[in-house]
């Protein structure tokens, strides 16, 4: 369910990682509602996403559990979809900009290409994990973000924090509301993804 939502794609051989981090961009975008800039934005676009996101889920869970690890066309299957939304929270919330060492779980999902880049974090992409244990840590990831999000100050949003990492993304002084931003285009997109494809396995035309 749009794997590559991210930006990833094929970046080429060892040597363009650096491009390939320049491509991200500064996580505003504007083909989604939601271009928050201040404390009250943030809360009032994690609001909204928490409720859209429940009724996709209400939806999702109409479903056999087989068919959420099904992709259609090619694409991330639901379950992979909720992992890779839990690793773009532990990297951009927890890794970036509140430095949590080793934020990540095991049922994580990095963008595909990921893989190119040295010292990936360690993940299994078609793993097929037991449903209840990703629905319990999409809850955690969106709890946590929320209650982040919750103490959030214009001030930290305006801060900028120094991210060193041996892995992607590489050492970098990251502004924090660029980050938290691509959190929240994270959920946007990947909700539309899942939309379209749960459509799909609910016509049983997979």
């Amino acid at each position: 369910m749009g794997a590559m939502a991210d930006g990833s794609g094929d970046t080429g051989d060892t040597g363009e990682e650096q491009d390939f981090h320049e491509d991200q961009g500064d996580g505003y975008d504007d083909s989604n509602p939601y271009l928050p800039r201040t404390p009250e934005a943030y809360r009032e676009a994690w609001a909204d996403l928490e409720r859209l996101w429940g009724e996709t889920m209400a939806k999702a869970l109409t479903l056999d559990e087989d068919r959420l690890h099904e992709s259609v066309a090619g694409e991330w299957s639901f379950v992979q979809t909720l992992r890779h939304l839990a690793y773009a929270t532990d990297l951009w919330v927890f890794a970036v900009v509140q430095a949590v060492p080793d934020p990540y779980d095991p049922l994580d999902l990095p963008f595909d290409g990921y893989e190119r880049f040295p010292h990936p974090i360690r993940y299994e992409r078609d793993a097929r994990p037991p449903l209840a244990d990703v629905l319990a840590l999409r809850a955690d990831r969106v709890a946590r973000v929320r209650a982040f999000l919750d103490e959030l100050t214009q001030e930290q949003i305006e801060s900028t924090v120094e991210f060193r990492s041996e892995g992607w993304p590489f050492n970098e002084d990251f502004p924090v509301g660029p980050c938290l931003a691509t959190v929240v285009n994270e959920e946007w997109h990947h909700r539309g993804y899942a939309e379209r494809d749960l459509a799909v396995l609910m016509r049983g035309t997979a």
